[in-house]
Parts: C-alpha cells; structure tokens; sequence
C-alpha cells in the first residue's frame, strides 16, 4: 500500500482495476499527488465497497454500499490484547448493504472458483476457524463463544508472558546484537544509527530547503480517516486541522496562533491552521488526525507532502521523514 501512487501512474501502469474495501486510499497512502493522479485515469477501473462517501469513494466507476458491524456477523481479535470476542448483528443490513464476507463470496462464485466454503454461512465459516488444533483455540467453539461474548485465548498461563522461557524466534534463540539473518540480506549486522533520508545530516542540501520535520501522529477523535465523517467528534478534535509548531519557528516565519498556513515540498501542498506551542520541539511540526481533504482549504492533506520511500528495515512506510517549509497565508491568498 504505501507504493499504490507510484504503481497507478507509473507508465505503463501495473494496475487498470482496482476495488477498495476497509480504506480509503486517497486519504491515507503517501505522496496523495500520485494516489489522486492515479485514481483519476480514465483507464482504470475503480471499485470502492463503503459506507460513507469518503474521498476515495468520489472515484469510484461502481459504488458498493457495505455494511456496518452492527448489522454483520465476525470474529474479532486484536493486537493489544489476548481475547477473541464474537460479533453478532443487532440490526438487519439496509437496502443492499453486503459484508466483505458476502461480497467476496458472490464475485469468486461468478468467477468460477469452486470451494465449498463459498456455500457456507459466516457462522459456519467461523466454526470451522475454531476447530483449528491450535493450542490457544482448544476447547473454544462457536456456541461457547456467542454465550460468554469473549474468551481469553489459551495461552500456556495467564498472565501470558512471551518469551518467559527465555527463548526468541531468532536461529540462536538468543536476543541477538549481531544479527546473522541481517547481514544475509544486506543489512548492517549490528545495531547504529544512520540518520533520516530526510534530516540535515541525511539531506543537508534539502534541509536548507525545507528545514522542518513534519509529523502525521494519530488523533485523539479518529481511526486513521474513520470517524472523520462525524461531526461531534471534529469538534472534539478542535473543529480544524491545526499545525502545531513551536513558538521560535513561528516567529522567525510571521506566524502567529490560527493563521492558515502552507505546508509544502517538492511533492505536494497542503493548507493547515497554525497552533503555536512548545508540545513540539523547534524544527519539528506536527500535524494529528486524518482530517478528509473535502474538510480542509484547499482539499489536500499532509500525505500531499510525505515520500512512498520504504524503509531500509521492513520495507515499510516512511510517513514521518518527512522534510517541509511553512508559510503564513495573507489575507490577499485566502
């Protein structure tokens, strides 16, 4: 997901279709310039299964209209704790509303895929899961389950602590400082310190350029972009996007608390309104929550800014290495 810019315009394109469940791509991907371009082109086809009218769902060729968990049936488990918890509807789907479940059911039917699951409730499905002879799911079943609502996981004890054998998933079974799987794939065996891509020492020429550090954390109101949609909880998160950035960079750049400002690089632009504090260190801007673009002066949003560049470790995202500059907006550009 976090190269889906570059894979939609690339020429010639890797993708002509594309369906969205679960996301909302336009918002939340990296290097929104490219994500836009690419979700623009008239040669690709765009799926988009929702329910709400989010960014990306403004592209879409077809509009799926999904369900809510209140109206599906699911297994939830989760990454902060050991309890697997059942979701049962309360209330029946509106209209046409389908779950991913029956969804992805109904398309591998039309295309032909034979398995006998796709003739097979959720509730069903969901028992076959718990059958699995995995330790932690012995003595779980579904019925179990729908009458306790949750079950801790049997884990070897409660509390569970991992790795209270001593043990790690490494091929010494030691917490390793000299990683040989590291050095097998390039990497520096060893633990160091190598600065940011974008940073003054990583990219001195850039940081003249665009001499702060944007951060993108989490709000307090939403998931990512969920809940974004919801009027009570943008109040709660202050009413606007804000730029919070510390009072020394405010002054040296005429900025003063509730300006709207430009926060731009060579990637993309975008329009914030300033909250001079100390919460963020001088060089540093910050800027929570995934407001949608429809919320925000001039519809972008910070990912118009952040890089698709992956991390050397995992290959993952890079949102927060992320070099930009701030401006006042005057009155006359407003």
């Amino acid at each position: 997901i976090n190269q889906v810019g570059a894979a939609l315009t690339e020429t010639p394109p890797a993708v002509y279709a594309l369906y969205v469940y679960n996301g909302n791509p336009f918002h939340t991907l990296p290097n929104q310039r490219r994500v836009a371009a690419g979700l623009a082109r008239e040669d690709l086809f765009t799926v988009v299964h929702e329910q709400v009218m989010t960014d990306t769902a403004r592209f879409a060729d077809i509009l799926l209209p999904a369900t809510a968990q209140f109206e599906q049936f699911d297994l939830h488990t989760s990454t902060w704790h050991y309890y697997l918890s059942v979701n049962r509807p309360c209330v029946p789907p509106p209209g046409e509303c389908k779950s991913n479940f029956e969804v992805f059911q109904l398309l591998a039917q039309r295309l032909g895929v034979k398995d006998e699951l796709l003739d097979l409730a959720p509730e069903a499905v969901a028992e076959r899961l718990l059958a699995n002879p995995h330790p932690y799911l012995d003595g779980i079943d579904l019925g179990k389950l729908i009458e306790a609502g949750s079950i801790h996981l049997r884990t070897p004890e409660i509390p569970f602590v991992p790795f209270a054998d001593g043990r790690f998933p490494t091929p010494s079974g030691k917490v390793e400082l000299y990683s040989e799987a590291m050095a097998q794939n390039d990497l520096d065996p060893l633990p160091r310190w190598v600065p940011p891509s974008e940073s003054a020492m990583g990219s001195p020429d850039l940081h003249s350029k665009f001499p702060l550090m944007l951060l993108t954390p989490s709000g307090r109101s939403f998931l990512n972009s969920t809940f974004a949609d919801v009027p009570s909880l943008r109040a709660s998160d202050g009413g606007r996007p804000v730029l919070e950035i510390h009072p020394a960079d405010a002054a040296s750049r005429g900025v003063n608390a509730g300006d709207l400002v430009e926060v731009r690089n060579d990637r993309g632009v975008c329009f914030l309104y300033a909250r001079v504090t100390e919460d963020v260190p001088p060089g540093t801007v910050a800027s929570s929550g995934m407001w949608w673009s429809q919320d925000r002066p001039g519809r972008g949003t910070p990912n118009a800014t952040t890089s698709c560049r992956l991390s050397d470790l995992g290959r993952g995202s890079t949102f927060n290495t992320n070099l930009v500059e701030v401006t006042r907006i005057s009155e006359e550009r407003r």
